[in-house]
C-alpha cells in the first residue's frame, strides 16, 4: 500500500496513518536508515522512554487537551465516585489556574493554605498535613530549594498544642500561637514572603500538577474531603507526571506528524503501566480532534499491534472502572468512528483476550493460523462470516497464508501474502534461529 502510494499528493494530503508499535518492531534501534515499512522520509517517528532520566522523543499534545479533565482522570484512573469529581473540580478551579503563572499570586495561595490548615481549619489537623502540603509544592516546583527551607522550618518549629488544640511557634524560647491574632503576620507571612519561585520554569504539566494538589489539601483542611479517599490518587499522580514529562510535550496544536501521513509511536521503553494509558491518551485525543473537526474528506487510521496488551477484557492488573472506561473508549472508535473518518486496525496473536464487542465490529479479518482453542472459540463466537471448513484450516494454515473474510470478500478466501520486498522493509519481528547462534 505505502510503496505503490506513497508519492501520490491525495493519498498524503487525504489519508493518515498511526501506528501504535509495542515492541518497538516499526523503528530502527539505531535511529539511522529507518526504513521499516516505508523509507524514513515519508514518515515521522517517535521513539518514547520512560526509563532514561529525560526520555527520548515527546509526542506533542497542545494544551486544550491537557486541560480536558477527562484525560486526567482517565491518565490517574480515579474512582468514579469520589477521585473523578474531585478532578474535574481541581483541572477545571477557575480561581487557581490562573495563578500557577504568578509568583504573587502562587505565594499567596501557599500562604493562604499554610493560614487555613493553622488557624481556621479542622482543630484535629496533625503537623503532618502542613509539611506534606510544602513537600508535595517542593516536588511539583522541580525541587524548589526556597521551599525545601521553609519546609525544614516548618518541620524543626511548628508543634502542636493538645490541650489548646492549637499550633503554636517554637523557636528561641519563646511560643507564639496559632489562635493569636498576629500568627500570620509574624510567622506565615514572612517565610512565604522570602520564597523565590520561577513561575516560568513551571510547564503547563506542572500547573495541572499544582492545581490539583492545592485543590486535595484545601479539601483535606477544609474537611469537604476524606483523606484515605483521594491519598491514593495523589501517590499515583506524582510518579506518572513524572514519567508523562519524559514522553510529552506541550504546544500549542497537538500537530503529531510534521507534514507527513505516517506516524509510528514505538512504545518498547515505556514502563508497563504506561503503555496501557499512553495508546489510550493518543487514540483518544487523535479521535477526539477528528470528531471536532468532522471532515469526510480524509480520514485516519489508528494501528495497534500486538492490541491484546491494550484492549484485553482480562486484567487484574486495573480496577473495573479503569477497564470498562479502556475497552468503552476503543468500542466507540470501532463502531462510531467511520462516521468522522476514524478507523481502526488491530493485529493480535491473542483474539480470546480482546473484547468481544470490538472484534464484532470489525469489517474485515485477515486471520493466519490459529492453535490456541480458546483463540479458535473466540473468533468463531464472533465473526459471522466464516464457514465451518474455514475454521478447520486455522490450526493448519502455513507460514503466510490466511483466510479473508469480511466484507472485502463475498465468501471466505484462503489467500497467500508474499514477503515484504525489498528487506528493508520488514519490521523487526522475525523469530531467531537459537541453532544459528551456536556455530
Amino acid at each position: 500500500l505505502f510503496q505503490k502510494y506513497k508519492d501520490s499528493q491525495k493519498f498524503k494530503d487525504k489519508a493518515q496513518f498511526f501506528f501504535i508499535d509495542l515492541n518497538g518492531e516499526y523503528v530502527n534501534p539505531t535511529g539511522r536508515n529507518d526504513n521499516i515499512i516505508v523509507d524514513h522520509k515519508y514518515k515521522r517517528i517517535y521513539r518514547l522512554s520512560t526509563r532514561s532520566k529525560r526520555g527520548l522523543d515527546k509526542f506533542p499534545l497542545s494544551e486544550n487537551v491537557l486541560r480536558d479533565p477527562d484525560i486526567w482522570v482517565m491518565f490517574l484512573e480515579a474512582t468514579e465516585k469520589t477521585q473523578t469529581p474531585f478532578l474535574r473540580r481541581a483541572v477545571g478551579n477557575p480561581f487557581t489556574a490562573p495563578k500557577m503563572k504568578n509568583e504573587t499570586d502562587l505565594k499567596w495561595l501557599i500562604a493562604h493554605m499554610i493560614t487555613s490548615a493553622t488557624t481556621e481549619g479542622d482543630k484535629t489537623l496533625e503537623k503532618a498535613v502542613v509539611i506534606n502540603m510544602l513537600n508535595e509544592l517542593k516536588d511539583a516546583l522541580n525541587n524548589n530549594a526556597s521551599i525545601g527551607t521553609l519546609l525544614n522550618a516548618y518541620n524543626s518549629h511548628l508543634k502542636y498544642h493538645n490541650r489548646d488544640k492549637c499550633f503554636y511557634w517554637e523557636e528561641n524560647g519563646t511560643n507564639t500561637y496559632s489562635n493569636q491574632p498576629d500568627f500570620k503576620t509574624r510567622i506565615i507571612d514572612p517565610g512565604v514572603n522570602a520564597l523565590t519561585i520561577d513561575t516560568d520554569l513551571i510547564t503547563p504539566i506542572d500547573a495541572i500538577r499544582l492545581q490539583i494538589l492545592i485543590q486535595y489539601y484545601d479539601d483535606i483542611i477544609r474537611g469537604f474531603a476524606n483523606k484515605e479517599h483521594l491519598a491514593p490518587l495523589i501517590k499515583r499522580m506524582d510518579n506518572r507526571i513524572d514519567n508523562l514529562k519524559k514522553v510529552i510535550k506541550i504546544q500549542r496544536t497537538s500537530a503529531v506528524n510534521d507534514g507527513k501521513n505516517i506516524t509510528v509511536v514505538s512504545l518498547k521503553d515505556v514502563s508497563v503501566q504506561m503503555r496501557k494509558i499512553l495508546p489510550l491518551l493518543f487514540c483518544k485525543m487523535l479521535y477526539n480532534e477528528k470528531k471536532i473537526a468532522n471532515n469526510d474528506k480524509n480520514y485516519l487510521n489508528l494501528i495497534i499491534d500486538e492490541a491484546h496488551n491494550i484492549l484485553s477484557e482480562n486484567s487484574e492488573r486495573e480496577s473495573e472502572q479503569w477497564k470498562d472506561y479502556r475497552l468503552e473508549t476503543f468500542e466507540e472508535i470501532i463502531k462510531e468512528g467511520r462516521k468522522f473518518g476514524v478507523f481502526l486496525t488491530i493485529a493480535s496473536q491473542r483474539p480470546s483476550d480482546i473484547s468481544p464487542t470490538i472484534i464484532s465490529q470489525l469489517h474485515n479479518y485477515f486471520l493466519h493460523r490459529l492453535i490456541n482453542n480458546e483463540d479458535i472459540k473466540a473468533v468463531e463466537k464472533t465473526i459471522s462470516y466464516l464457514d465451518k471448513v474455514s475454521f478447520e484450516y486455522l490450526p493448519i494454515l502455513p507460514t503466510g497464508t490466511c483466510i479473508i473474510a469480511g466484507l472485502l470478500a463475498n465468501i471466505p478466501v484462503i489467500i497467500d501474502i508474499g514477503k515484504i520486498e525489498p528487506p528493508k522493509y520488514e519490521p523487526k519481528n522475525k523469530t531467531i534461529t537459537l541453532t544459528d547462534k551456536w556455530v
